[in-house]
């Protein structure tokens, strides 16, 4: 929904699944921008929501599954 999706990949090209409730987005958007695309996608779960929009220029992670990698 809105672009956003619930993996990220790392430099190698593996793709990793987020945690429960976070997403990314990749691209040239502000943060503005990016809080209403995401207040939009949320508005359709017709389910309460908050929105906290963090800018970055990279990330660290240890534990995430692998879309490859079955639970």
């Amino acid at each position: 929904m809105e672009g956003f999706s619930r993996t990220i990949t790392d430099g190698k090209g593996i793709e990793y699944h987020l945690p429960t409730a976070e997403y990314s987005l990749v691209g040239n958007f502000n943060r503005q921008q990016v809080c209403e695309k995401a207040k939009h996608a949320a508005a359709k779960t017709d389910k309460p929501y908050s929105v906290l929009v963090i800018e970055s220029k990279g990330s660290t992670w240890y534990g995430l599954k692998s879309v490859k990698q079955s639970y």
